[in-house]
């Protein structure tokens, strides 16, 4: 319902900026493991998925390889792209973002 939607976007704007900022720094020091360490037990998840990313130099956290290997671990993975956005794209970016995830949720 538009009720749900406007509670769920109000919580996920809400989450505080240094989650995401120490979850990009553990992602960093992580990046050259390679997409077959990172996505160790990507096989455990058992629901539909969706990636949205934005681009690496504007400080999104999903390369393009793992989000690829996400979707071949996992047939059930959907993969949106927003240019020019980062690791927020709730924020930087809130209409292409409801719209990719209310594709994705209208399409379950």
């Amino acid at each position: 319902s538009p009720d749900d939607y406007e509670r769920r976007a109000r919580w996920i704007t809400s989450t505080h900026p240094n989650v995401y900022q120490e979850l990009r720094a553990d992602s960093i020091s992580h990046m050259d493991a390679g997409p077959d360490l990172r996505l160790a037990n990507v096989g455990n998840i058992q629901s539909p998925l969706l990636i949205l990313r934005g681009d690496l130099d504007a400080g999104s956290m999903t390369r393009p390889d793992d989000a690829a290997a996400f979707a071949t671990r996992l047939p059930t993975t959907a993969i949106h792209h927003i240019p020019g956005v980062g690791h927020s794209i709730h924020r930087d970016a809130p209409g292409p973002f409801t719209a990719a995830a209310l594709a994705f949720l209208d399409d379950r």
